[in-house]
């Protein structure tokens, strides 16, 4: 892998953020996130918000993303620094607000080496996160830079709902991390991968239950978002389906109702001491029901 494919990767995988919906993008500065911070500072439309400590930076993106109601990124380096965003993905998650949460992390060759700053990033923030993406490192393939493209819009679109609330995108980044000019087929590939389908921008919509959750705020009252339940069917029974209401029998009926089939009491106890067969005591029990309750079998 060069150095200029995965510059391209990195730009693409900011600017399909940016056409996904977020605008704004939190950064914490390390080495190991360089392509990405470079492509977001070059991506017009796109404001930045430098922030050194990674927890400051989470809940500054947290607040951005409550007063705004849009997803609100946030970009470390590797190793401890993303675990430094867990308190604030947590209050996103109970309280419904969209988060992206980015991370770069080393290579697969590096990892159980004892490099520095390396940690299992996988699944970091367990299940707070609403969806996690592991991207793996740069290809320059059109294949890879449409899987790039789609994981990052399906991300996005995660976190805007129907449930908002955190996701999480890690980002495998070799050496050289510098940006390098890329030539241009490979430019070519990522513009086409790019233009190929743009990712649908809409406002997370309102969730049709209306549920509202409790967030802990210290200091103050319990309030925010609950993600939404889960709906197992929304349509209405229509009139061809719906079970009409069964008619019980009363005393003095001299006809039960079509299809009524009564298993239990005497007459159905009655007609099966006398060694009838299910079909027959159904029988049976109708021609009872439609006798008087004093002609009735015992």
């Amino acid at each position: 892998m060069s150095a200029a494919v995965q510059t391209v990767w990195a730009e693409l995988c900011v600017a399909s953020l940016a056409d996904a919906g977020v605008t704004e993008l939190v950064v914490s500065p390390g080495s190991r996130s360089t392509p990405l911070v470079a492509a977001a500072a070059a991506l017009p439309g796109l404001t930045l918000y430098p922030v050194i400590d990674e927890r400051a930076a989470g809940f500054f993106a947290l607040g951005r993303a409550r007063a705004g109601g849009a997803p609100v990124a946030v970009v470390c380096t590797s190793g401890t620094a993303p675990a430094h965003y867990l308190p604030a993905v947590i209050e996103a998650a109970m309280s419904g607000v969209p988060l992206v949460v980015v991370s770069a992390d080393r290579p697969p060759e590096l990892h159980g080496a004892g490099a520095a700053q390396t940690i299992d990033q996988t699944r970091l923030f367990g299940g707070f996160v609403r969806r996690f993406e592991e991207l793996g490192p740069a290809d320059g393939s059109p294949l890879a830079l449409r899987a790039l493209r789609r994981k990052l819009g399906q991300a996005v679109a995660a976190a805007r709902g129907p449930a908002p609330g955190p996701v999480h995108v890690n980002v495998a980044l070799r050496e050289p991390l510098e940006p390098a000019p890329p030539g241009p087929p490979l430019r070519a590939a990522a513009e086409a991968s790019r233009q190929l389908r743009r990712v649908a921008v809409a406002p997370a919509r309102a969730h049709p239950s209306g549920f509202r959750t409790t967030a802990h705020r210290p200091g103050g009252r319990a309030r925010g978002r609950r993600p939404p339940r889960r709906i197992l069917a929304t349509r209405r029974p229509t009139a061809s389906c719906r079970a009409r209401p069964r008619r019980r029998l009363r005393p003095g009926d001299r006809r039960a109702p079509a299809g009524a089939l009564l298993a239990r009491g005497p007459a159905a106890s009655s007609a099966s001491r006398r060694g009838l067969g299910v079909a027959a005591v159904d029988r049976f029990a109708l021609a009872a029901a439609a006798l008087a309750p004093d002609q009735r079998p015992t």
